[in-house]
């Protein structure tokens, strides 16, 4: 049900309106007098929307509307007045009126009309939160990556910029959002110039100039390049990069993650030479030989593992659920757990809201109605990483533990 505010000093017009409109079962009017009888309402910021006349005493229609932009921020607010004068009209939108209706006219068709533009209003704000809640939880799975990973918008600006990035460049999320003129480069590699986010649709050619080891993967390309450095240090980096498409299947921006593996490439540099000097027995040469194997596997295996994360940015246009459960998979193969869990804390830290179970969890579990809500404080030892507030690792859990509390 929509629950509607109406403010007019006129009293029959009231009466009126809250007829016509509760005759919608969707609808609930509440009425008011005066601006200020409104203000002081203790539950106004919960109305879904709000109408109001423009000339009542004491407080205007306008004055109305600033006071709650600035006290309730976004809720549906109409004008519904009997002045049309232009400068009126102009200074409602200018302060966030979602529309302005003039009174007058035959009665139903006045009514019917705002009957329209409340749904109206009501239906673009929730899609509005909609979408700020997606954005937010987006935002929370790319700060969970372990790699270093950005995202751009089809203009070229920052659009998040993750903790491991953070910590890598010592350039924060909030000096990053928001730019863009490749600003991005610099922290890699010192001044801005395209890098491998802005060449995703360019020829290999082009890309051979600038990088090594090209691996094209549907729509997306991974790559490794030695001239990147982060705070002075020179490193090699192995980056891969995808395209970000909204519903429609239109590219709206692109997301690359960096991965360090000078390490790696100095193991493999030095068993390289280190064979090439080999006079030694069979034996050592299949020791060696052994060492090199293992070196290949684990970049295969990072590789793999970056391939499947990045897997989730392919996947923007799938359902919540299944993007949910797709990180869930995902953070098991990053990790090695074979058990994995994704819920949401509520906003007083109470409750964990069970979103996600990996495959092998639900196989596990023996409970055969899981509970989707549980109480932070009654959670066992997976609560323990929300309770202490950083990461806990468990390596033996089978053994006698006081966290447990008998949920999973």
């Amino acid at each position: 049900m929509i629950s509607i505010l109406y403010v007019d000093d006129e009293r029959e017009l009231l009466e009126l309106a809250k007829v016509f409109l509760e005759q919608s079962p969707d609808f609930h009017v509440d009425i008011q007098n005066s601006a200020g009888e409104a203000l002081a309402l203790p539950g106004i910021g919960n109305y879904d929307a709000i109408i109001s006349d423009y000339q009542m005493p004491d407080t205007d229609g306008i004055a109305f509307l600033k006071a709650i932009r600035a006290s309730y921020g976004t809720i549906p607010f109409i004008l519904f007045t009997g002045r049309g004068r232009e400068e009126i009209v102009i200074e409602a939108i200018n302060n966030g009126a979602d529309f302005y209706l003039q009174k007058g006219g035959d009665v139903k068709s006045q009514f019917a009309e705002l009957s329209h533009k409340i749904r109206q209003a009501v239906a673009r704000r929730k899609a509005e939160i909609s979408v700020i809640e997606s954005e937010k939880r987006l935002s929370d799975i790319i700060n969970f990556l372990p790699d270093a990973t950005f995202a751009i918008d089809s203009s070229g600006i920052i659009i998040a910029w993750n903790r491991a990035i953070e910590e890598i460049t010592g350039f924060s999320s909030k000096e990053m959002i928001g730019k863009g003129n490749f600003e991005y480069a610099i922290p890699f590699y010192g001044d801005r110039r395209p890098i491998l986010i802005n060449l995703l649709l360019r020829s290999d050619e082009e890309l051979a100039r600038r990088y090594m080891n090209i691996i094209h993967d549907g729509t997306s390309i991974s790559a490794e390049t030695n001239l990147a450095h982060v705070k002075g240090i020179p490193f090699f980096a192995q980056i891969k990069v995808s395209p970000l498409f909204n519903p429609r299947g239109e590219i709206t921006g692109a997301i690359e993650s960096i991965r360090d593996i000078t390490n790696l490439k100095k193991a493999e540099d030095e068993l390289r030479a280190a064979y090439a000097q080999i006079t030694a027995s069979e034996e050592e040469l299949r020791e060696q030989l052994e060492v090199v194997a293992a070196s290949e596997q684990k970049n295969r295996e990072y590789a793999s593992r970056l391939e499947f994360m990045l897997g989730f940015y392919e996947r923007a246009g799938a359902s919540e659920k299944e993007l949910m459960d797709y990180a869930v998979e995902g953070a098991g193969i990053v990790t090695g757990s074979p058990l994995g869990y994704l819920a949401f804390l509520n906003d007083d830290e109470s409750e964990l809201s069970m979103y996600a179970w990996s495959r092998s969890a639900m196989e596990e579990c023996r409970l055969r109605d899981k509970p989707i809500v549980y109480k932070t404080a009654k959670t066992g030892l997976w609560g323990e990483a929300v309770r202490h507030r950083k990461p806990i690792i468990t390596n033996d859990y089978a053994a006698p533990n006081p966290a447990k509390k008998g949920y999973p």
